[in-house]
């Protein structure tokens, strides 16, 4: 089925105001087809420069559900997975409520307004397409902007939401909590991301004097991260920098000093990354996150890895449900996995993987006195 906008697929969609609702439906429709139309075809060129990337299969194949969207499809990747289809009816709903949100500037019509943002979406796209490796079936440019227009107001949206409050009775996501639950982790996989600049510049244009984003993204995330005062000051700095919402999250776990960005340049560096993360009791509440922060490090060229060095150290750590009880007795783990033994599961299975580890990492002296003198302290 081709992906831009039909009147059909909007006929699920109910309004407060029917009226005035498909008023504003067959406007933006218009607006959008008239500048995307215009818009000429161009074959997409892979990207040396890709920061959303396809799971390795090695790690894939170890756990697949980990690395696929259980119910929405963010980014060109699985945009044509037939499981998938049914939220698609909901995110052109969301992005309709949150274009709604458009403050026009003066004397300047709503149909302008959203000719504005939908050109900005069209200016965005060459930059956008190289954050992806290549997909399987390529997108025109107008396809693609459209993608972007649609995936990015979604998810403002339902980030919006979330944070003031929204009335959750009839709301198709946030009134139901399995989907709900289902939506924010598949926010979080590495394959269903989109550029955070999108997000940014729609953000700016709509809501920006009135909100900030990364609030917005705590707000939503919150429940399923380690949020303390530092974390919050990382987030509003990194915000700006990040590649999309999983590397904010991943660089806002960085110890202090550091960005994703910078080379491992010394063992020692490394080591300390590990130990930081491990003495600071960081909590990981979902496999999927920590699966997904694991492939991120894993896909991307000379960044730092304290999280597959955190889930390493817990490998070599966790072997029995005591272990887990023991670290839990000292603050290091916090298990939200469920049973003792879901913990074990977790961090064995890490160890299954052809991840490249590192040798000083692995026979440190210094991190296996750190260790010993960890498991003393809890006893």
């Amino acid at each position: 089925m081709p992906y831009p906008i039909r009147a059909s697929r909007m006929a699920g969609y109910q309004a407060t105001n029917p009226e005035s609702e498909a008023t504003h439906q067959v406007l933006l429709h218009n607006s959008i087809a008239q500048i995307f139309k215009a818009c000429s075809e161009r074959k997409p060129q892979p990207s040396s420069n890709a920061s959303i990337y396809r799971v390795p299969r090695n790690l894939r194949e170890l756990n697949e559900s980990a690395y696929t969207p259980h119910i929405v499809s963010i980014g060109p990747y699985h945009k044509h997975s037939e499981h998938l289809k049914d939220m698609e009816d909901h995110q052109i709903s969301y992005m309709h409520s949150f274009l709604s949100r458009i403050r026009p500037k003066p004397n300047q019509s709503a149909e302008d307004a959203t000719k504005e943002i939908a050109n900005k979406m069209l200016e965005k796209v060459a930059d956008a397409r190289s954050c992806y490796e290549a997909t399987d079936k390529p997108y025109d440019d107008a396809r693609f902007a459209e993608m972007l227009l649609i995936d990015g107001c979604f998810i403002l949206e339902l980030l919006y939401r979330r944070k003031v409050n929204y009335p959750r009775d009839g709301d198709p996501i946030l009134g139901n909590a399995l989907v709900h639950l289902d939506v924010k982790h598949d926010l979080l996989l590495l394959e269903n991301q989109i550029p955070m600049f999108v997000l940014q510049t729609l953000f700016d244009f709509i809501l920006g004097e009135s909100h900030s984003l990364p609030d917005l993204i705590i707000s939503f995330f919150g429940n399923m991260l380690y949020v303390d005062h530092e974390f919050k000051l990382k987030m509003v700095v990194r915000t700006q920098t990040a590649a999309h919402i999983l590397g904010l999250l991943h660089d806002c776990y960085m110890p202090c000093g550091t960005a994703a960005s910078e080379q491992q340049s010394t063992n020692q560096s490394i080591k300390h990354s590990a130990i930081d993360l491990f003495g600071a009791g960081v909590q990981f509440t979902e496999e999927r996150f920590l699966r997904n922060l694991i492939a991120l490090e894993q896909c991307s060229p000379g960044i730092r890895q304290p999280i597959t060095s955190y889930a390493f150290l817990m490998d070599i750590l966790v072997n029995t449900k005591d272990d887990v009880e023991v670290l839990e007795k000292a603050g290091v783990l916090e298990n939200n996995l469920g049973a003792s033994k879901d913990a074990v599961r977790l961090f064995n299975n890490m160890k299954a993987t052809d991840i490249q580890k590192n040798e000083t990492f692995r026979c440190s002296k210094n991190i296996s006195r750190a260790i010993t003198q960890l498991q003393k302290s809890a006893l």
